[in-house]
């Protein structure tokens, strides 16, 4: 089945209807969408860090899959990007056991002897991606090939390579999301893009927003443009650089 939605943190609710758990999840997105944990891919756990670590921030869609691991839902995270995306593109982002900055919150989470969830978890290129496993379900953020800050040109390009990447498994279930906030508008690339996936894996479609189709918009007030400030700047730069 094919679920299409406005938001992507609608998906977490798709799953929160359905009791939906042991997702195994290729993450197919400019953002990891894990603000607020940290993830230890070697001893393939995560925990809450920060301000989260505290108290759990409402739900959204820079957190939704977060929250989805602390609820359990999820236990395997593959996340896809292209080279234009990833941590080194976004100010809120998941921290990794390897990470400099990150060496204060693992002392704190040790200290506060905080609790521990299990994630399978790796992070890769799209390009290099040798497509589905068995087991994997599929989530699609649009952003990844009609992101704000890549060319508008390049989503027809992108969008092929991605669907002639998919190989041979079809997954159970996937979850499609437009992020308006994030993509150029592209709202008929985007539905035919659900319709090609849909005749892709001869699955029907079903629009968890149902007046996404006919434009019917209802964007937040997310400012998915770099930020201004120097300091932020800098450290984007420093972490495309593979500093974090």
């Amino acid at each position: 089945m094919i679920y299409a939605c406005e938001h992507h943190d609608a998906v977490l609710e798709h799953w929160q209807l359905r009791d939906t758990r042991d997702i195994r999840l290729v993450h197919v997105d400019f953002h990891d969408d894990l603000r607020g944990l940290l993830v230890d891919r070697r001893q393939r756990l995560a925990y809450p860090i920060g301000r989260a670590a505290r108290s759990w921030p409402m739900v959204d869609p820079g957190n939704f899959l977060a929250h989805a691991v602390v609820q359990g839902r999820v236990r395997g995270i593959r996340w896809l990007h292209e080279r234009i995306g990833g941590r080194g593109w976004d100010a809120g982002i998941v921290r990794y056991e390897s990470d400099l900055s990150a060496a204060h919150h693992r002392l704190a989470h040790r200290l506060r002897r905080g609790p521990e969830y299990p994630l399978e978890f790796e992070e890769g290129l799209l390009e290099s991606w040798g497509g589905l496993k068995r087991g994997e379900l599929l989530s699609v953020d649009w952003d990844c090939f009609a992101s704000i800050l890549t060319e508008r040109t390049t989503i027809d390009t992108r969008v092929t390579a991605f669907l002639e990447g998919l190989g041979s498994v079809i997954p159970e279930h996937t979850w499609v999301a437009y992020s308006p906030e994030y993509s150029h508008p592209s709202l008929d690339p985007f539905k035919r893009f659900v319709q090609r996936l849909g005749e892709r894996f001869a699955q029907p479609v079903e629009w968890l927003s149902p007046g996404l189709p006919a434009g019917q918009l209802h964007p937040t007030d997310v400012d998915a443009s770099l930020p201004r400030s120097p300091l932020m700047r800098l450290t984007l730069y420093l972490r495309r650089k593979g500093i974090f």
